[in-house]
């Protein structure tokens, strides 16, 4: 029985974790707090992610996909397009992207744009990944935020279906 124990929990430390009860996290660093499967670890990064200093919270399972990468910045203007524009200009940065589009979204107390792209992962060990995304630009006050729901291709639509669960509990403070 022992064994069993730890083989479940093994493998569901290395699973996907999308038909998981959900958890909330409290950003320490953003003023949000948003739900994520519990087998997930949320990580806030006040120093930003290997470089990446505008990079404040990583939410993900052990494995790499799927996942959600959470960027802030500060627009003193408080303009949703220059949110827009930023969050394009970070995905023309991924290798081999593709297939943007972008529209509107709105929530009970969120609205801005989405945008949807696919991109090849960097070589590994494990070969390249079809990584299918999709960005939402927020604009509360005036911290821009983008949060970047990511799957590998073959995921894709699974976790479209958590991560609009994510979405949807959003919460500012």
């Amino acid at each position: 029985m022992v064994i069993v124990n730890s083989l479940v929990r093994f493998s569901k430390s290395f699973g996907s974790g999308l038909s998981d009860p959900m958890a909330r996290h409290f950003s320490d660093i953003g003023e949000y707090s948003i739900k994520y499967p519990e087998s997930w670890t949320a990580n806030d990064l006040p120093n930003g992610n290997y470089g990446d200093i505008d990079i404040i919270s990583i939410i993900k399972p052990f494995r790499t996909w799927p996942s959600l990468f959470i960027a802030e910045r500060v627009f003193p203007t408080g303009n949703i397009d220059q949110v827009v524009r930023w969050g394009v200009e970070r995905v023309h940065d991924n290798n081999g992207y593709f297939e943007e589009t972008l529209e509107e979204f709105k929530l009970p107390e969120i609205q801005g744009m989405t945008g949807e792209y696919i991109w090849m992962s960097e070589p590994s060990i494990f070969g390249t990944t079809l990584v299918h995304c999709i960005d939402y630009y927020i604009l509360h006050f005036e911290n821009g935020y983008i949060f970047s729901f990511c799957s590998d291709q073959s995921q894709w639509i699974d976790s479209r279906v958590v991560f609009q669960e994510m979405i949807n509990s959003l919460r500012f403070r």
